[in-house]
């Protein structure tokens, strides 16, 4: 059955406003993939976590139990179950999905958002969004930046490769999102603007494919 078009867009905008907090916290979808699998909950993953932000998942309920549990950890530091250091560094700290009177969102409020019974958080609006020209001209930047970093590090593309890969996977992205990644540098693929507005963790700073380009030395 056809979704309504007034629920279509409170799902869009809920989808924004995750993306927005997830740059907010220089989060990826992997870190809320990695995090749900050390507290043992029912997601989000990786491939709901991208929906959602996309306005494309239509959610089972414990969907939203585990995210409201995960939000609730974080609001009051409940994080012991987090033993891997990398992800309770970047987790430990970061600021919990909130409502629009500032109190930390339950999961009775994020459906409530969801299906827009409650207005969005007015902290989320200010997340920058790329245009598709914005996407072609980054993709073309990337290219030149991996080529550059080849030439300076005097080594085949393949071997340059090889370093991005590990600061791709130390950034947390996903498989699929490296693989894509790797397609790119070379030509094969391209970005689209959703795809680097996912990747996109700090509202700041620059998607998480720039940032593995940078920390090759």
């Amino acid at each position: 059955m056809a979704i309504p078009t007034d629920q279509q867009q409170h799902r869009i905008a809920f989808g924004k406003a995750v993306s927005a907090w997830m740059r907010i916290n220089g989060w990826s979808q992997q870190t809320i993939h990695d995090w749900a699998v050390a507290a043992e909950t029912a997601g989000p993953w990786n491939s709901s976590t991208s929906l959602l932000q996309r306005g494309k998942l239509d959610p089972k309920p414990q969907l939203f139990v585990a995210f409201g549990t995960l939000n609730n950890d974080l609001a009051t530091g409940n994080l012991k179950y987090l033993t891997a250091r990398g992800l309770r560094d970047r987790i430990t700290g970061s600021e919990p999905f909130m409502t629009e009177n500032d109190t930390v969102a339950t999961a009775t409020d994020l459906f409530s958002m969801f299906i827009g019974e409650m207005r969005l958080s007015s902290r989320y609006d200010k997340a920058p969004e790329l245009t598709e020209d914005d996407a072609a001209e980054m993709t073309v930047k990337l290219q030149q930046k991996f080529a550059d970093l080849s030439l300076d590090l005097m080594v085949p593309a393949k071997e340059a490769w090889q370093q991005v890969d590990q600061q791709c996977q130390e950034l947390g992205m996903s498989k699929a999102q490296i693989a894509h990644f790797r397609k790119v540098l070379v030509g094969l693929a391209d970005y689209s603007a959703e795809e680097l507005m996912t990747l996109s963790t700090d509202p700041q700073g620059q998607p998480l494919p720039f940032q593995a380009l940078h920390m090759v030395r």
